[in-house]
């Protein structure tokens, strides 16, 4: 049984598959300060059962979870160059690494009478979250803190009017031995139909075969006929079904698969 594998080398994997995305595209792994637009799309895409904050910072804890965004347009880069350790108050990742938002900040709003007011409500209503975030954490997890903070920091910034990297689509997936496991396959409802959650799926069955995987494995929704449609054009097929797994107990999951094959000797990135 080989090791499990970690997801700590994926910057040059990600390079790799940066040749196939077009040109005003960008790949690269999740940061907290890409949360408050990731979660915009899951209510967006799933509003049964949406992913919390919590859910998507546990897979940011997990050393063999990965997060790809899928960004278009605008001046997108990263705080940190790829592979670099972020500072203390943001996350590790490649272009895939914490992002600085655009800089720049909307038109001051001028000021009226009781507007004061609001502005003291919003500072408040920003540090009772910021505190729930600090509580949330625990000080014996210094990281989780940081992170749960950056995307707090992010979402504020985002209603002050400062401009912040937007995703259009984003995965989550496991890398775990020989097998890949997507958990979570999303595109923004604006950019729907042209292609993006193709290219997500496509980029996720390149780094699972540099990482050595040999099968991808996922569940999805039995009318999420959309998504089933996509997976099938791309070689998944149907293996099982899980019962009432979706909306509590009313939706059937249907178990699907890719097989990539062996991994060649010497390819494999563990």
């Amino acid at each position: 049984m080989t090791p499990l594998r970690r997801a700590a080398r994926l910057p040059s994997i990600i390079s790799l598959v940066r040749s196939d995305i077009m040109n005003e595209r960008r790949l690269r792994i999740l940061a907290p300060e890409d949360l408050p637009g990731v979660l915009d799309i899951e209510r967006a895409s799933f509003p049964d059962e949406p992913w919390t904050l919590e859910n998507f910072l546990d897979e940011m804890d997990r050393p063999y979870s990965v997060g790809l965004g899928l960004f278009e347009g605008g001046t997108d880069r990263a705080a940190c160059p790829p592979g670099a350790s972020a500072p203390p108050a943001s996350r590790t990742s490649p272009e895939a690494g914490p992002l600085s938002p655009r800089a720049g900040r909307a038109a001051p709003v001028p000021q009226e009478e009781g507007h004061g007011d609001a502005s003291a409500r919003e500072a408040a209503l920003a540090l009772a979250e910021i505190l729930a975030c600090a509580s949330r954490a625990g000080p014996d997890r210094p990281i989780r803190l940081s992170r749960l903070l950056a995307a707090q920091a992010a979402s504020l910034r985002g209603r002050a009017g400062v401009a912040r990297p937007q995703v259009s689509a984003y995965a989550v997936f496991w890398l775990l031995y020989e097998e890949t496991h997507l958990l979570n396959l999303a595109v923004a409802p604006e950019r729907r139909g042209r292609g993006l959650g193709r290219e997500m799926l496509r980029a996720v069955r390149a780094i699972s075969r540099a990482k050595g995987s040999e099968t991808i494995l996922l569940e999805v929704k039995e009318d999420n006929l959309a998504a089933l449609s996509l997976y099938r054009s791309e070689g998944f097929r149907a293996t099982g079904r899980r019962r009432g797994y979706y909306q509590g107990g009313r939706t059937d999951a249907i178990l699907m698969n890719l097989e990539l094959g062996p991994a060649r000797p010497g390819r494999r990135d563990r």
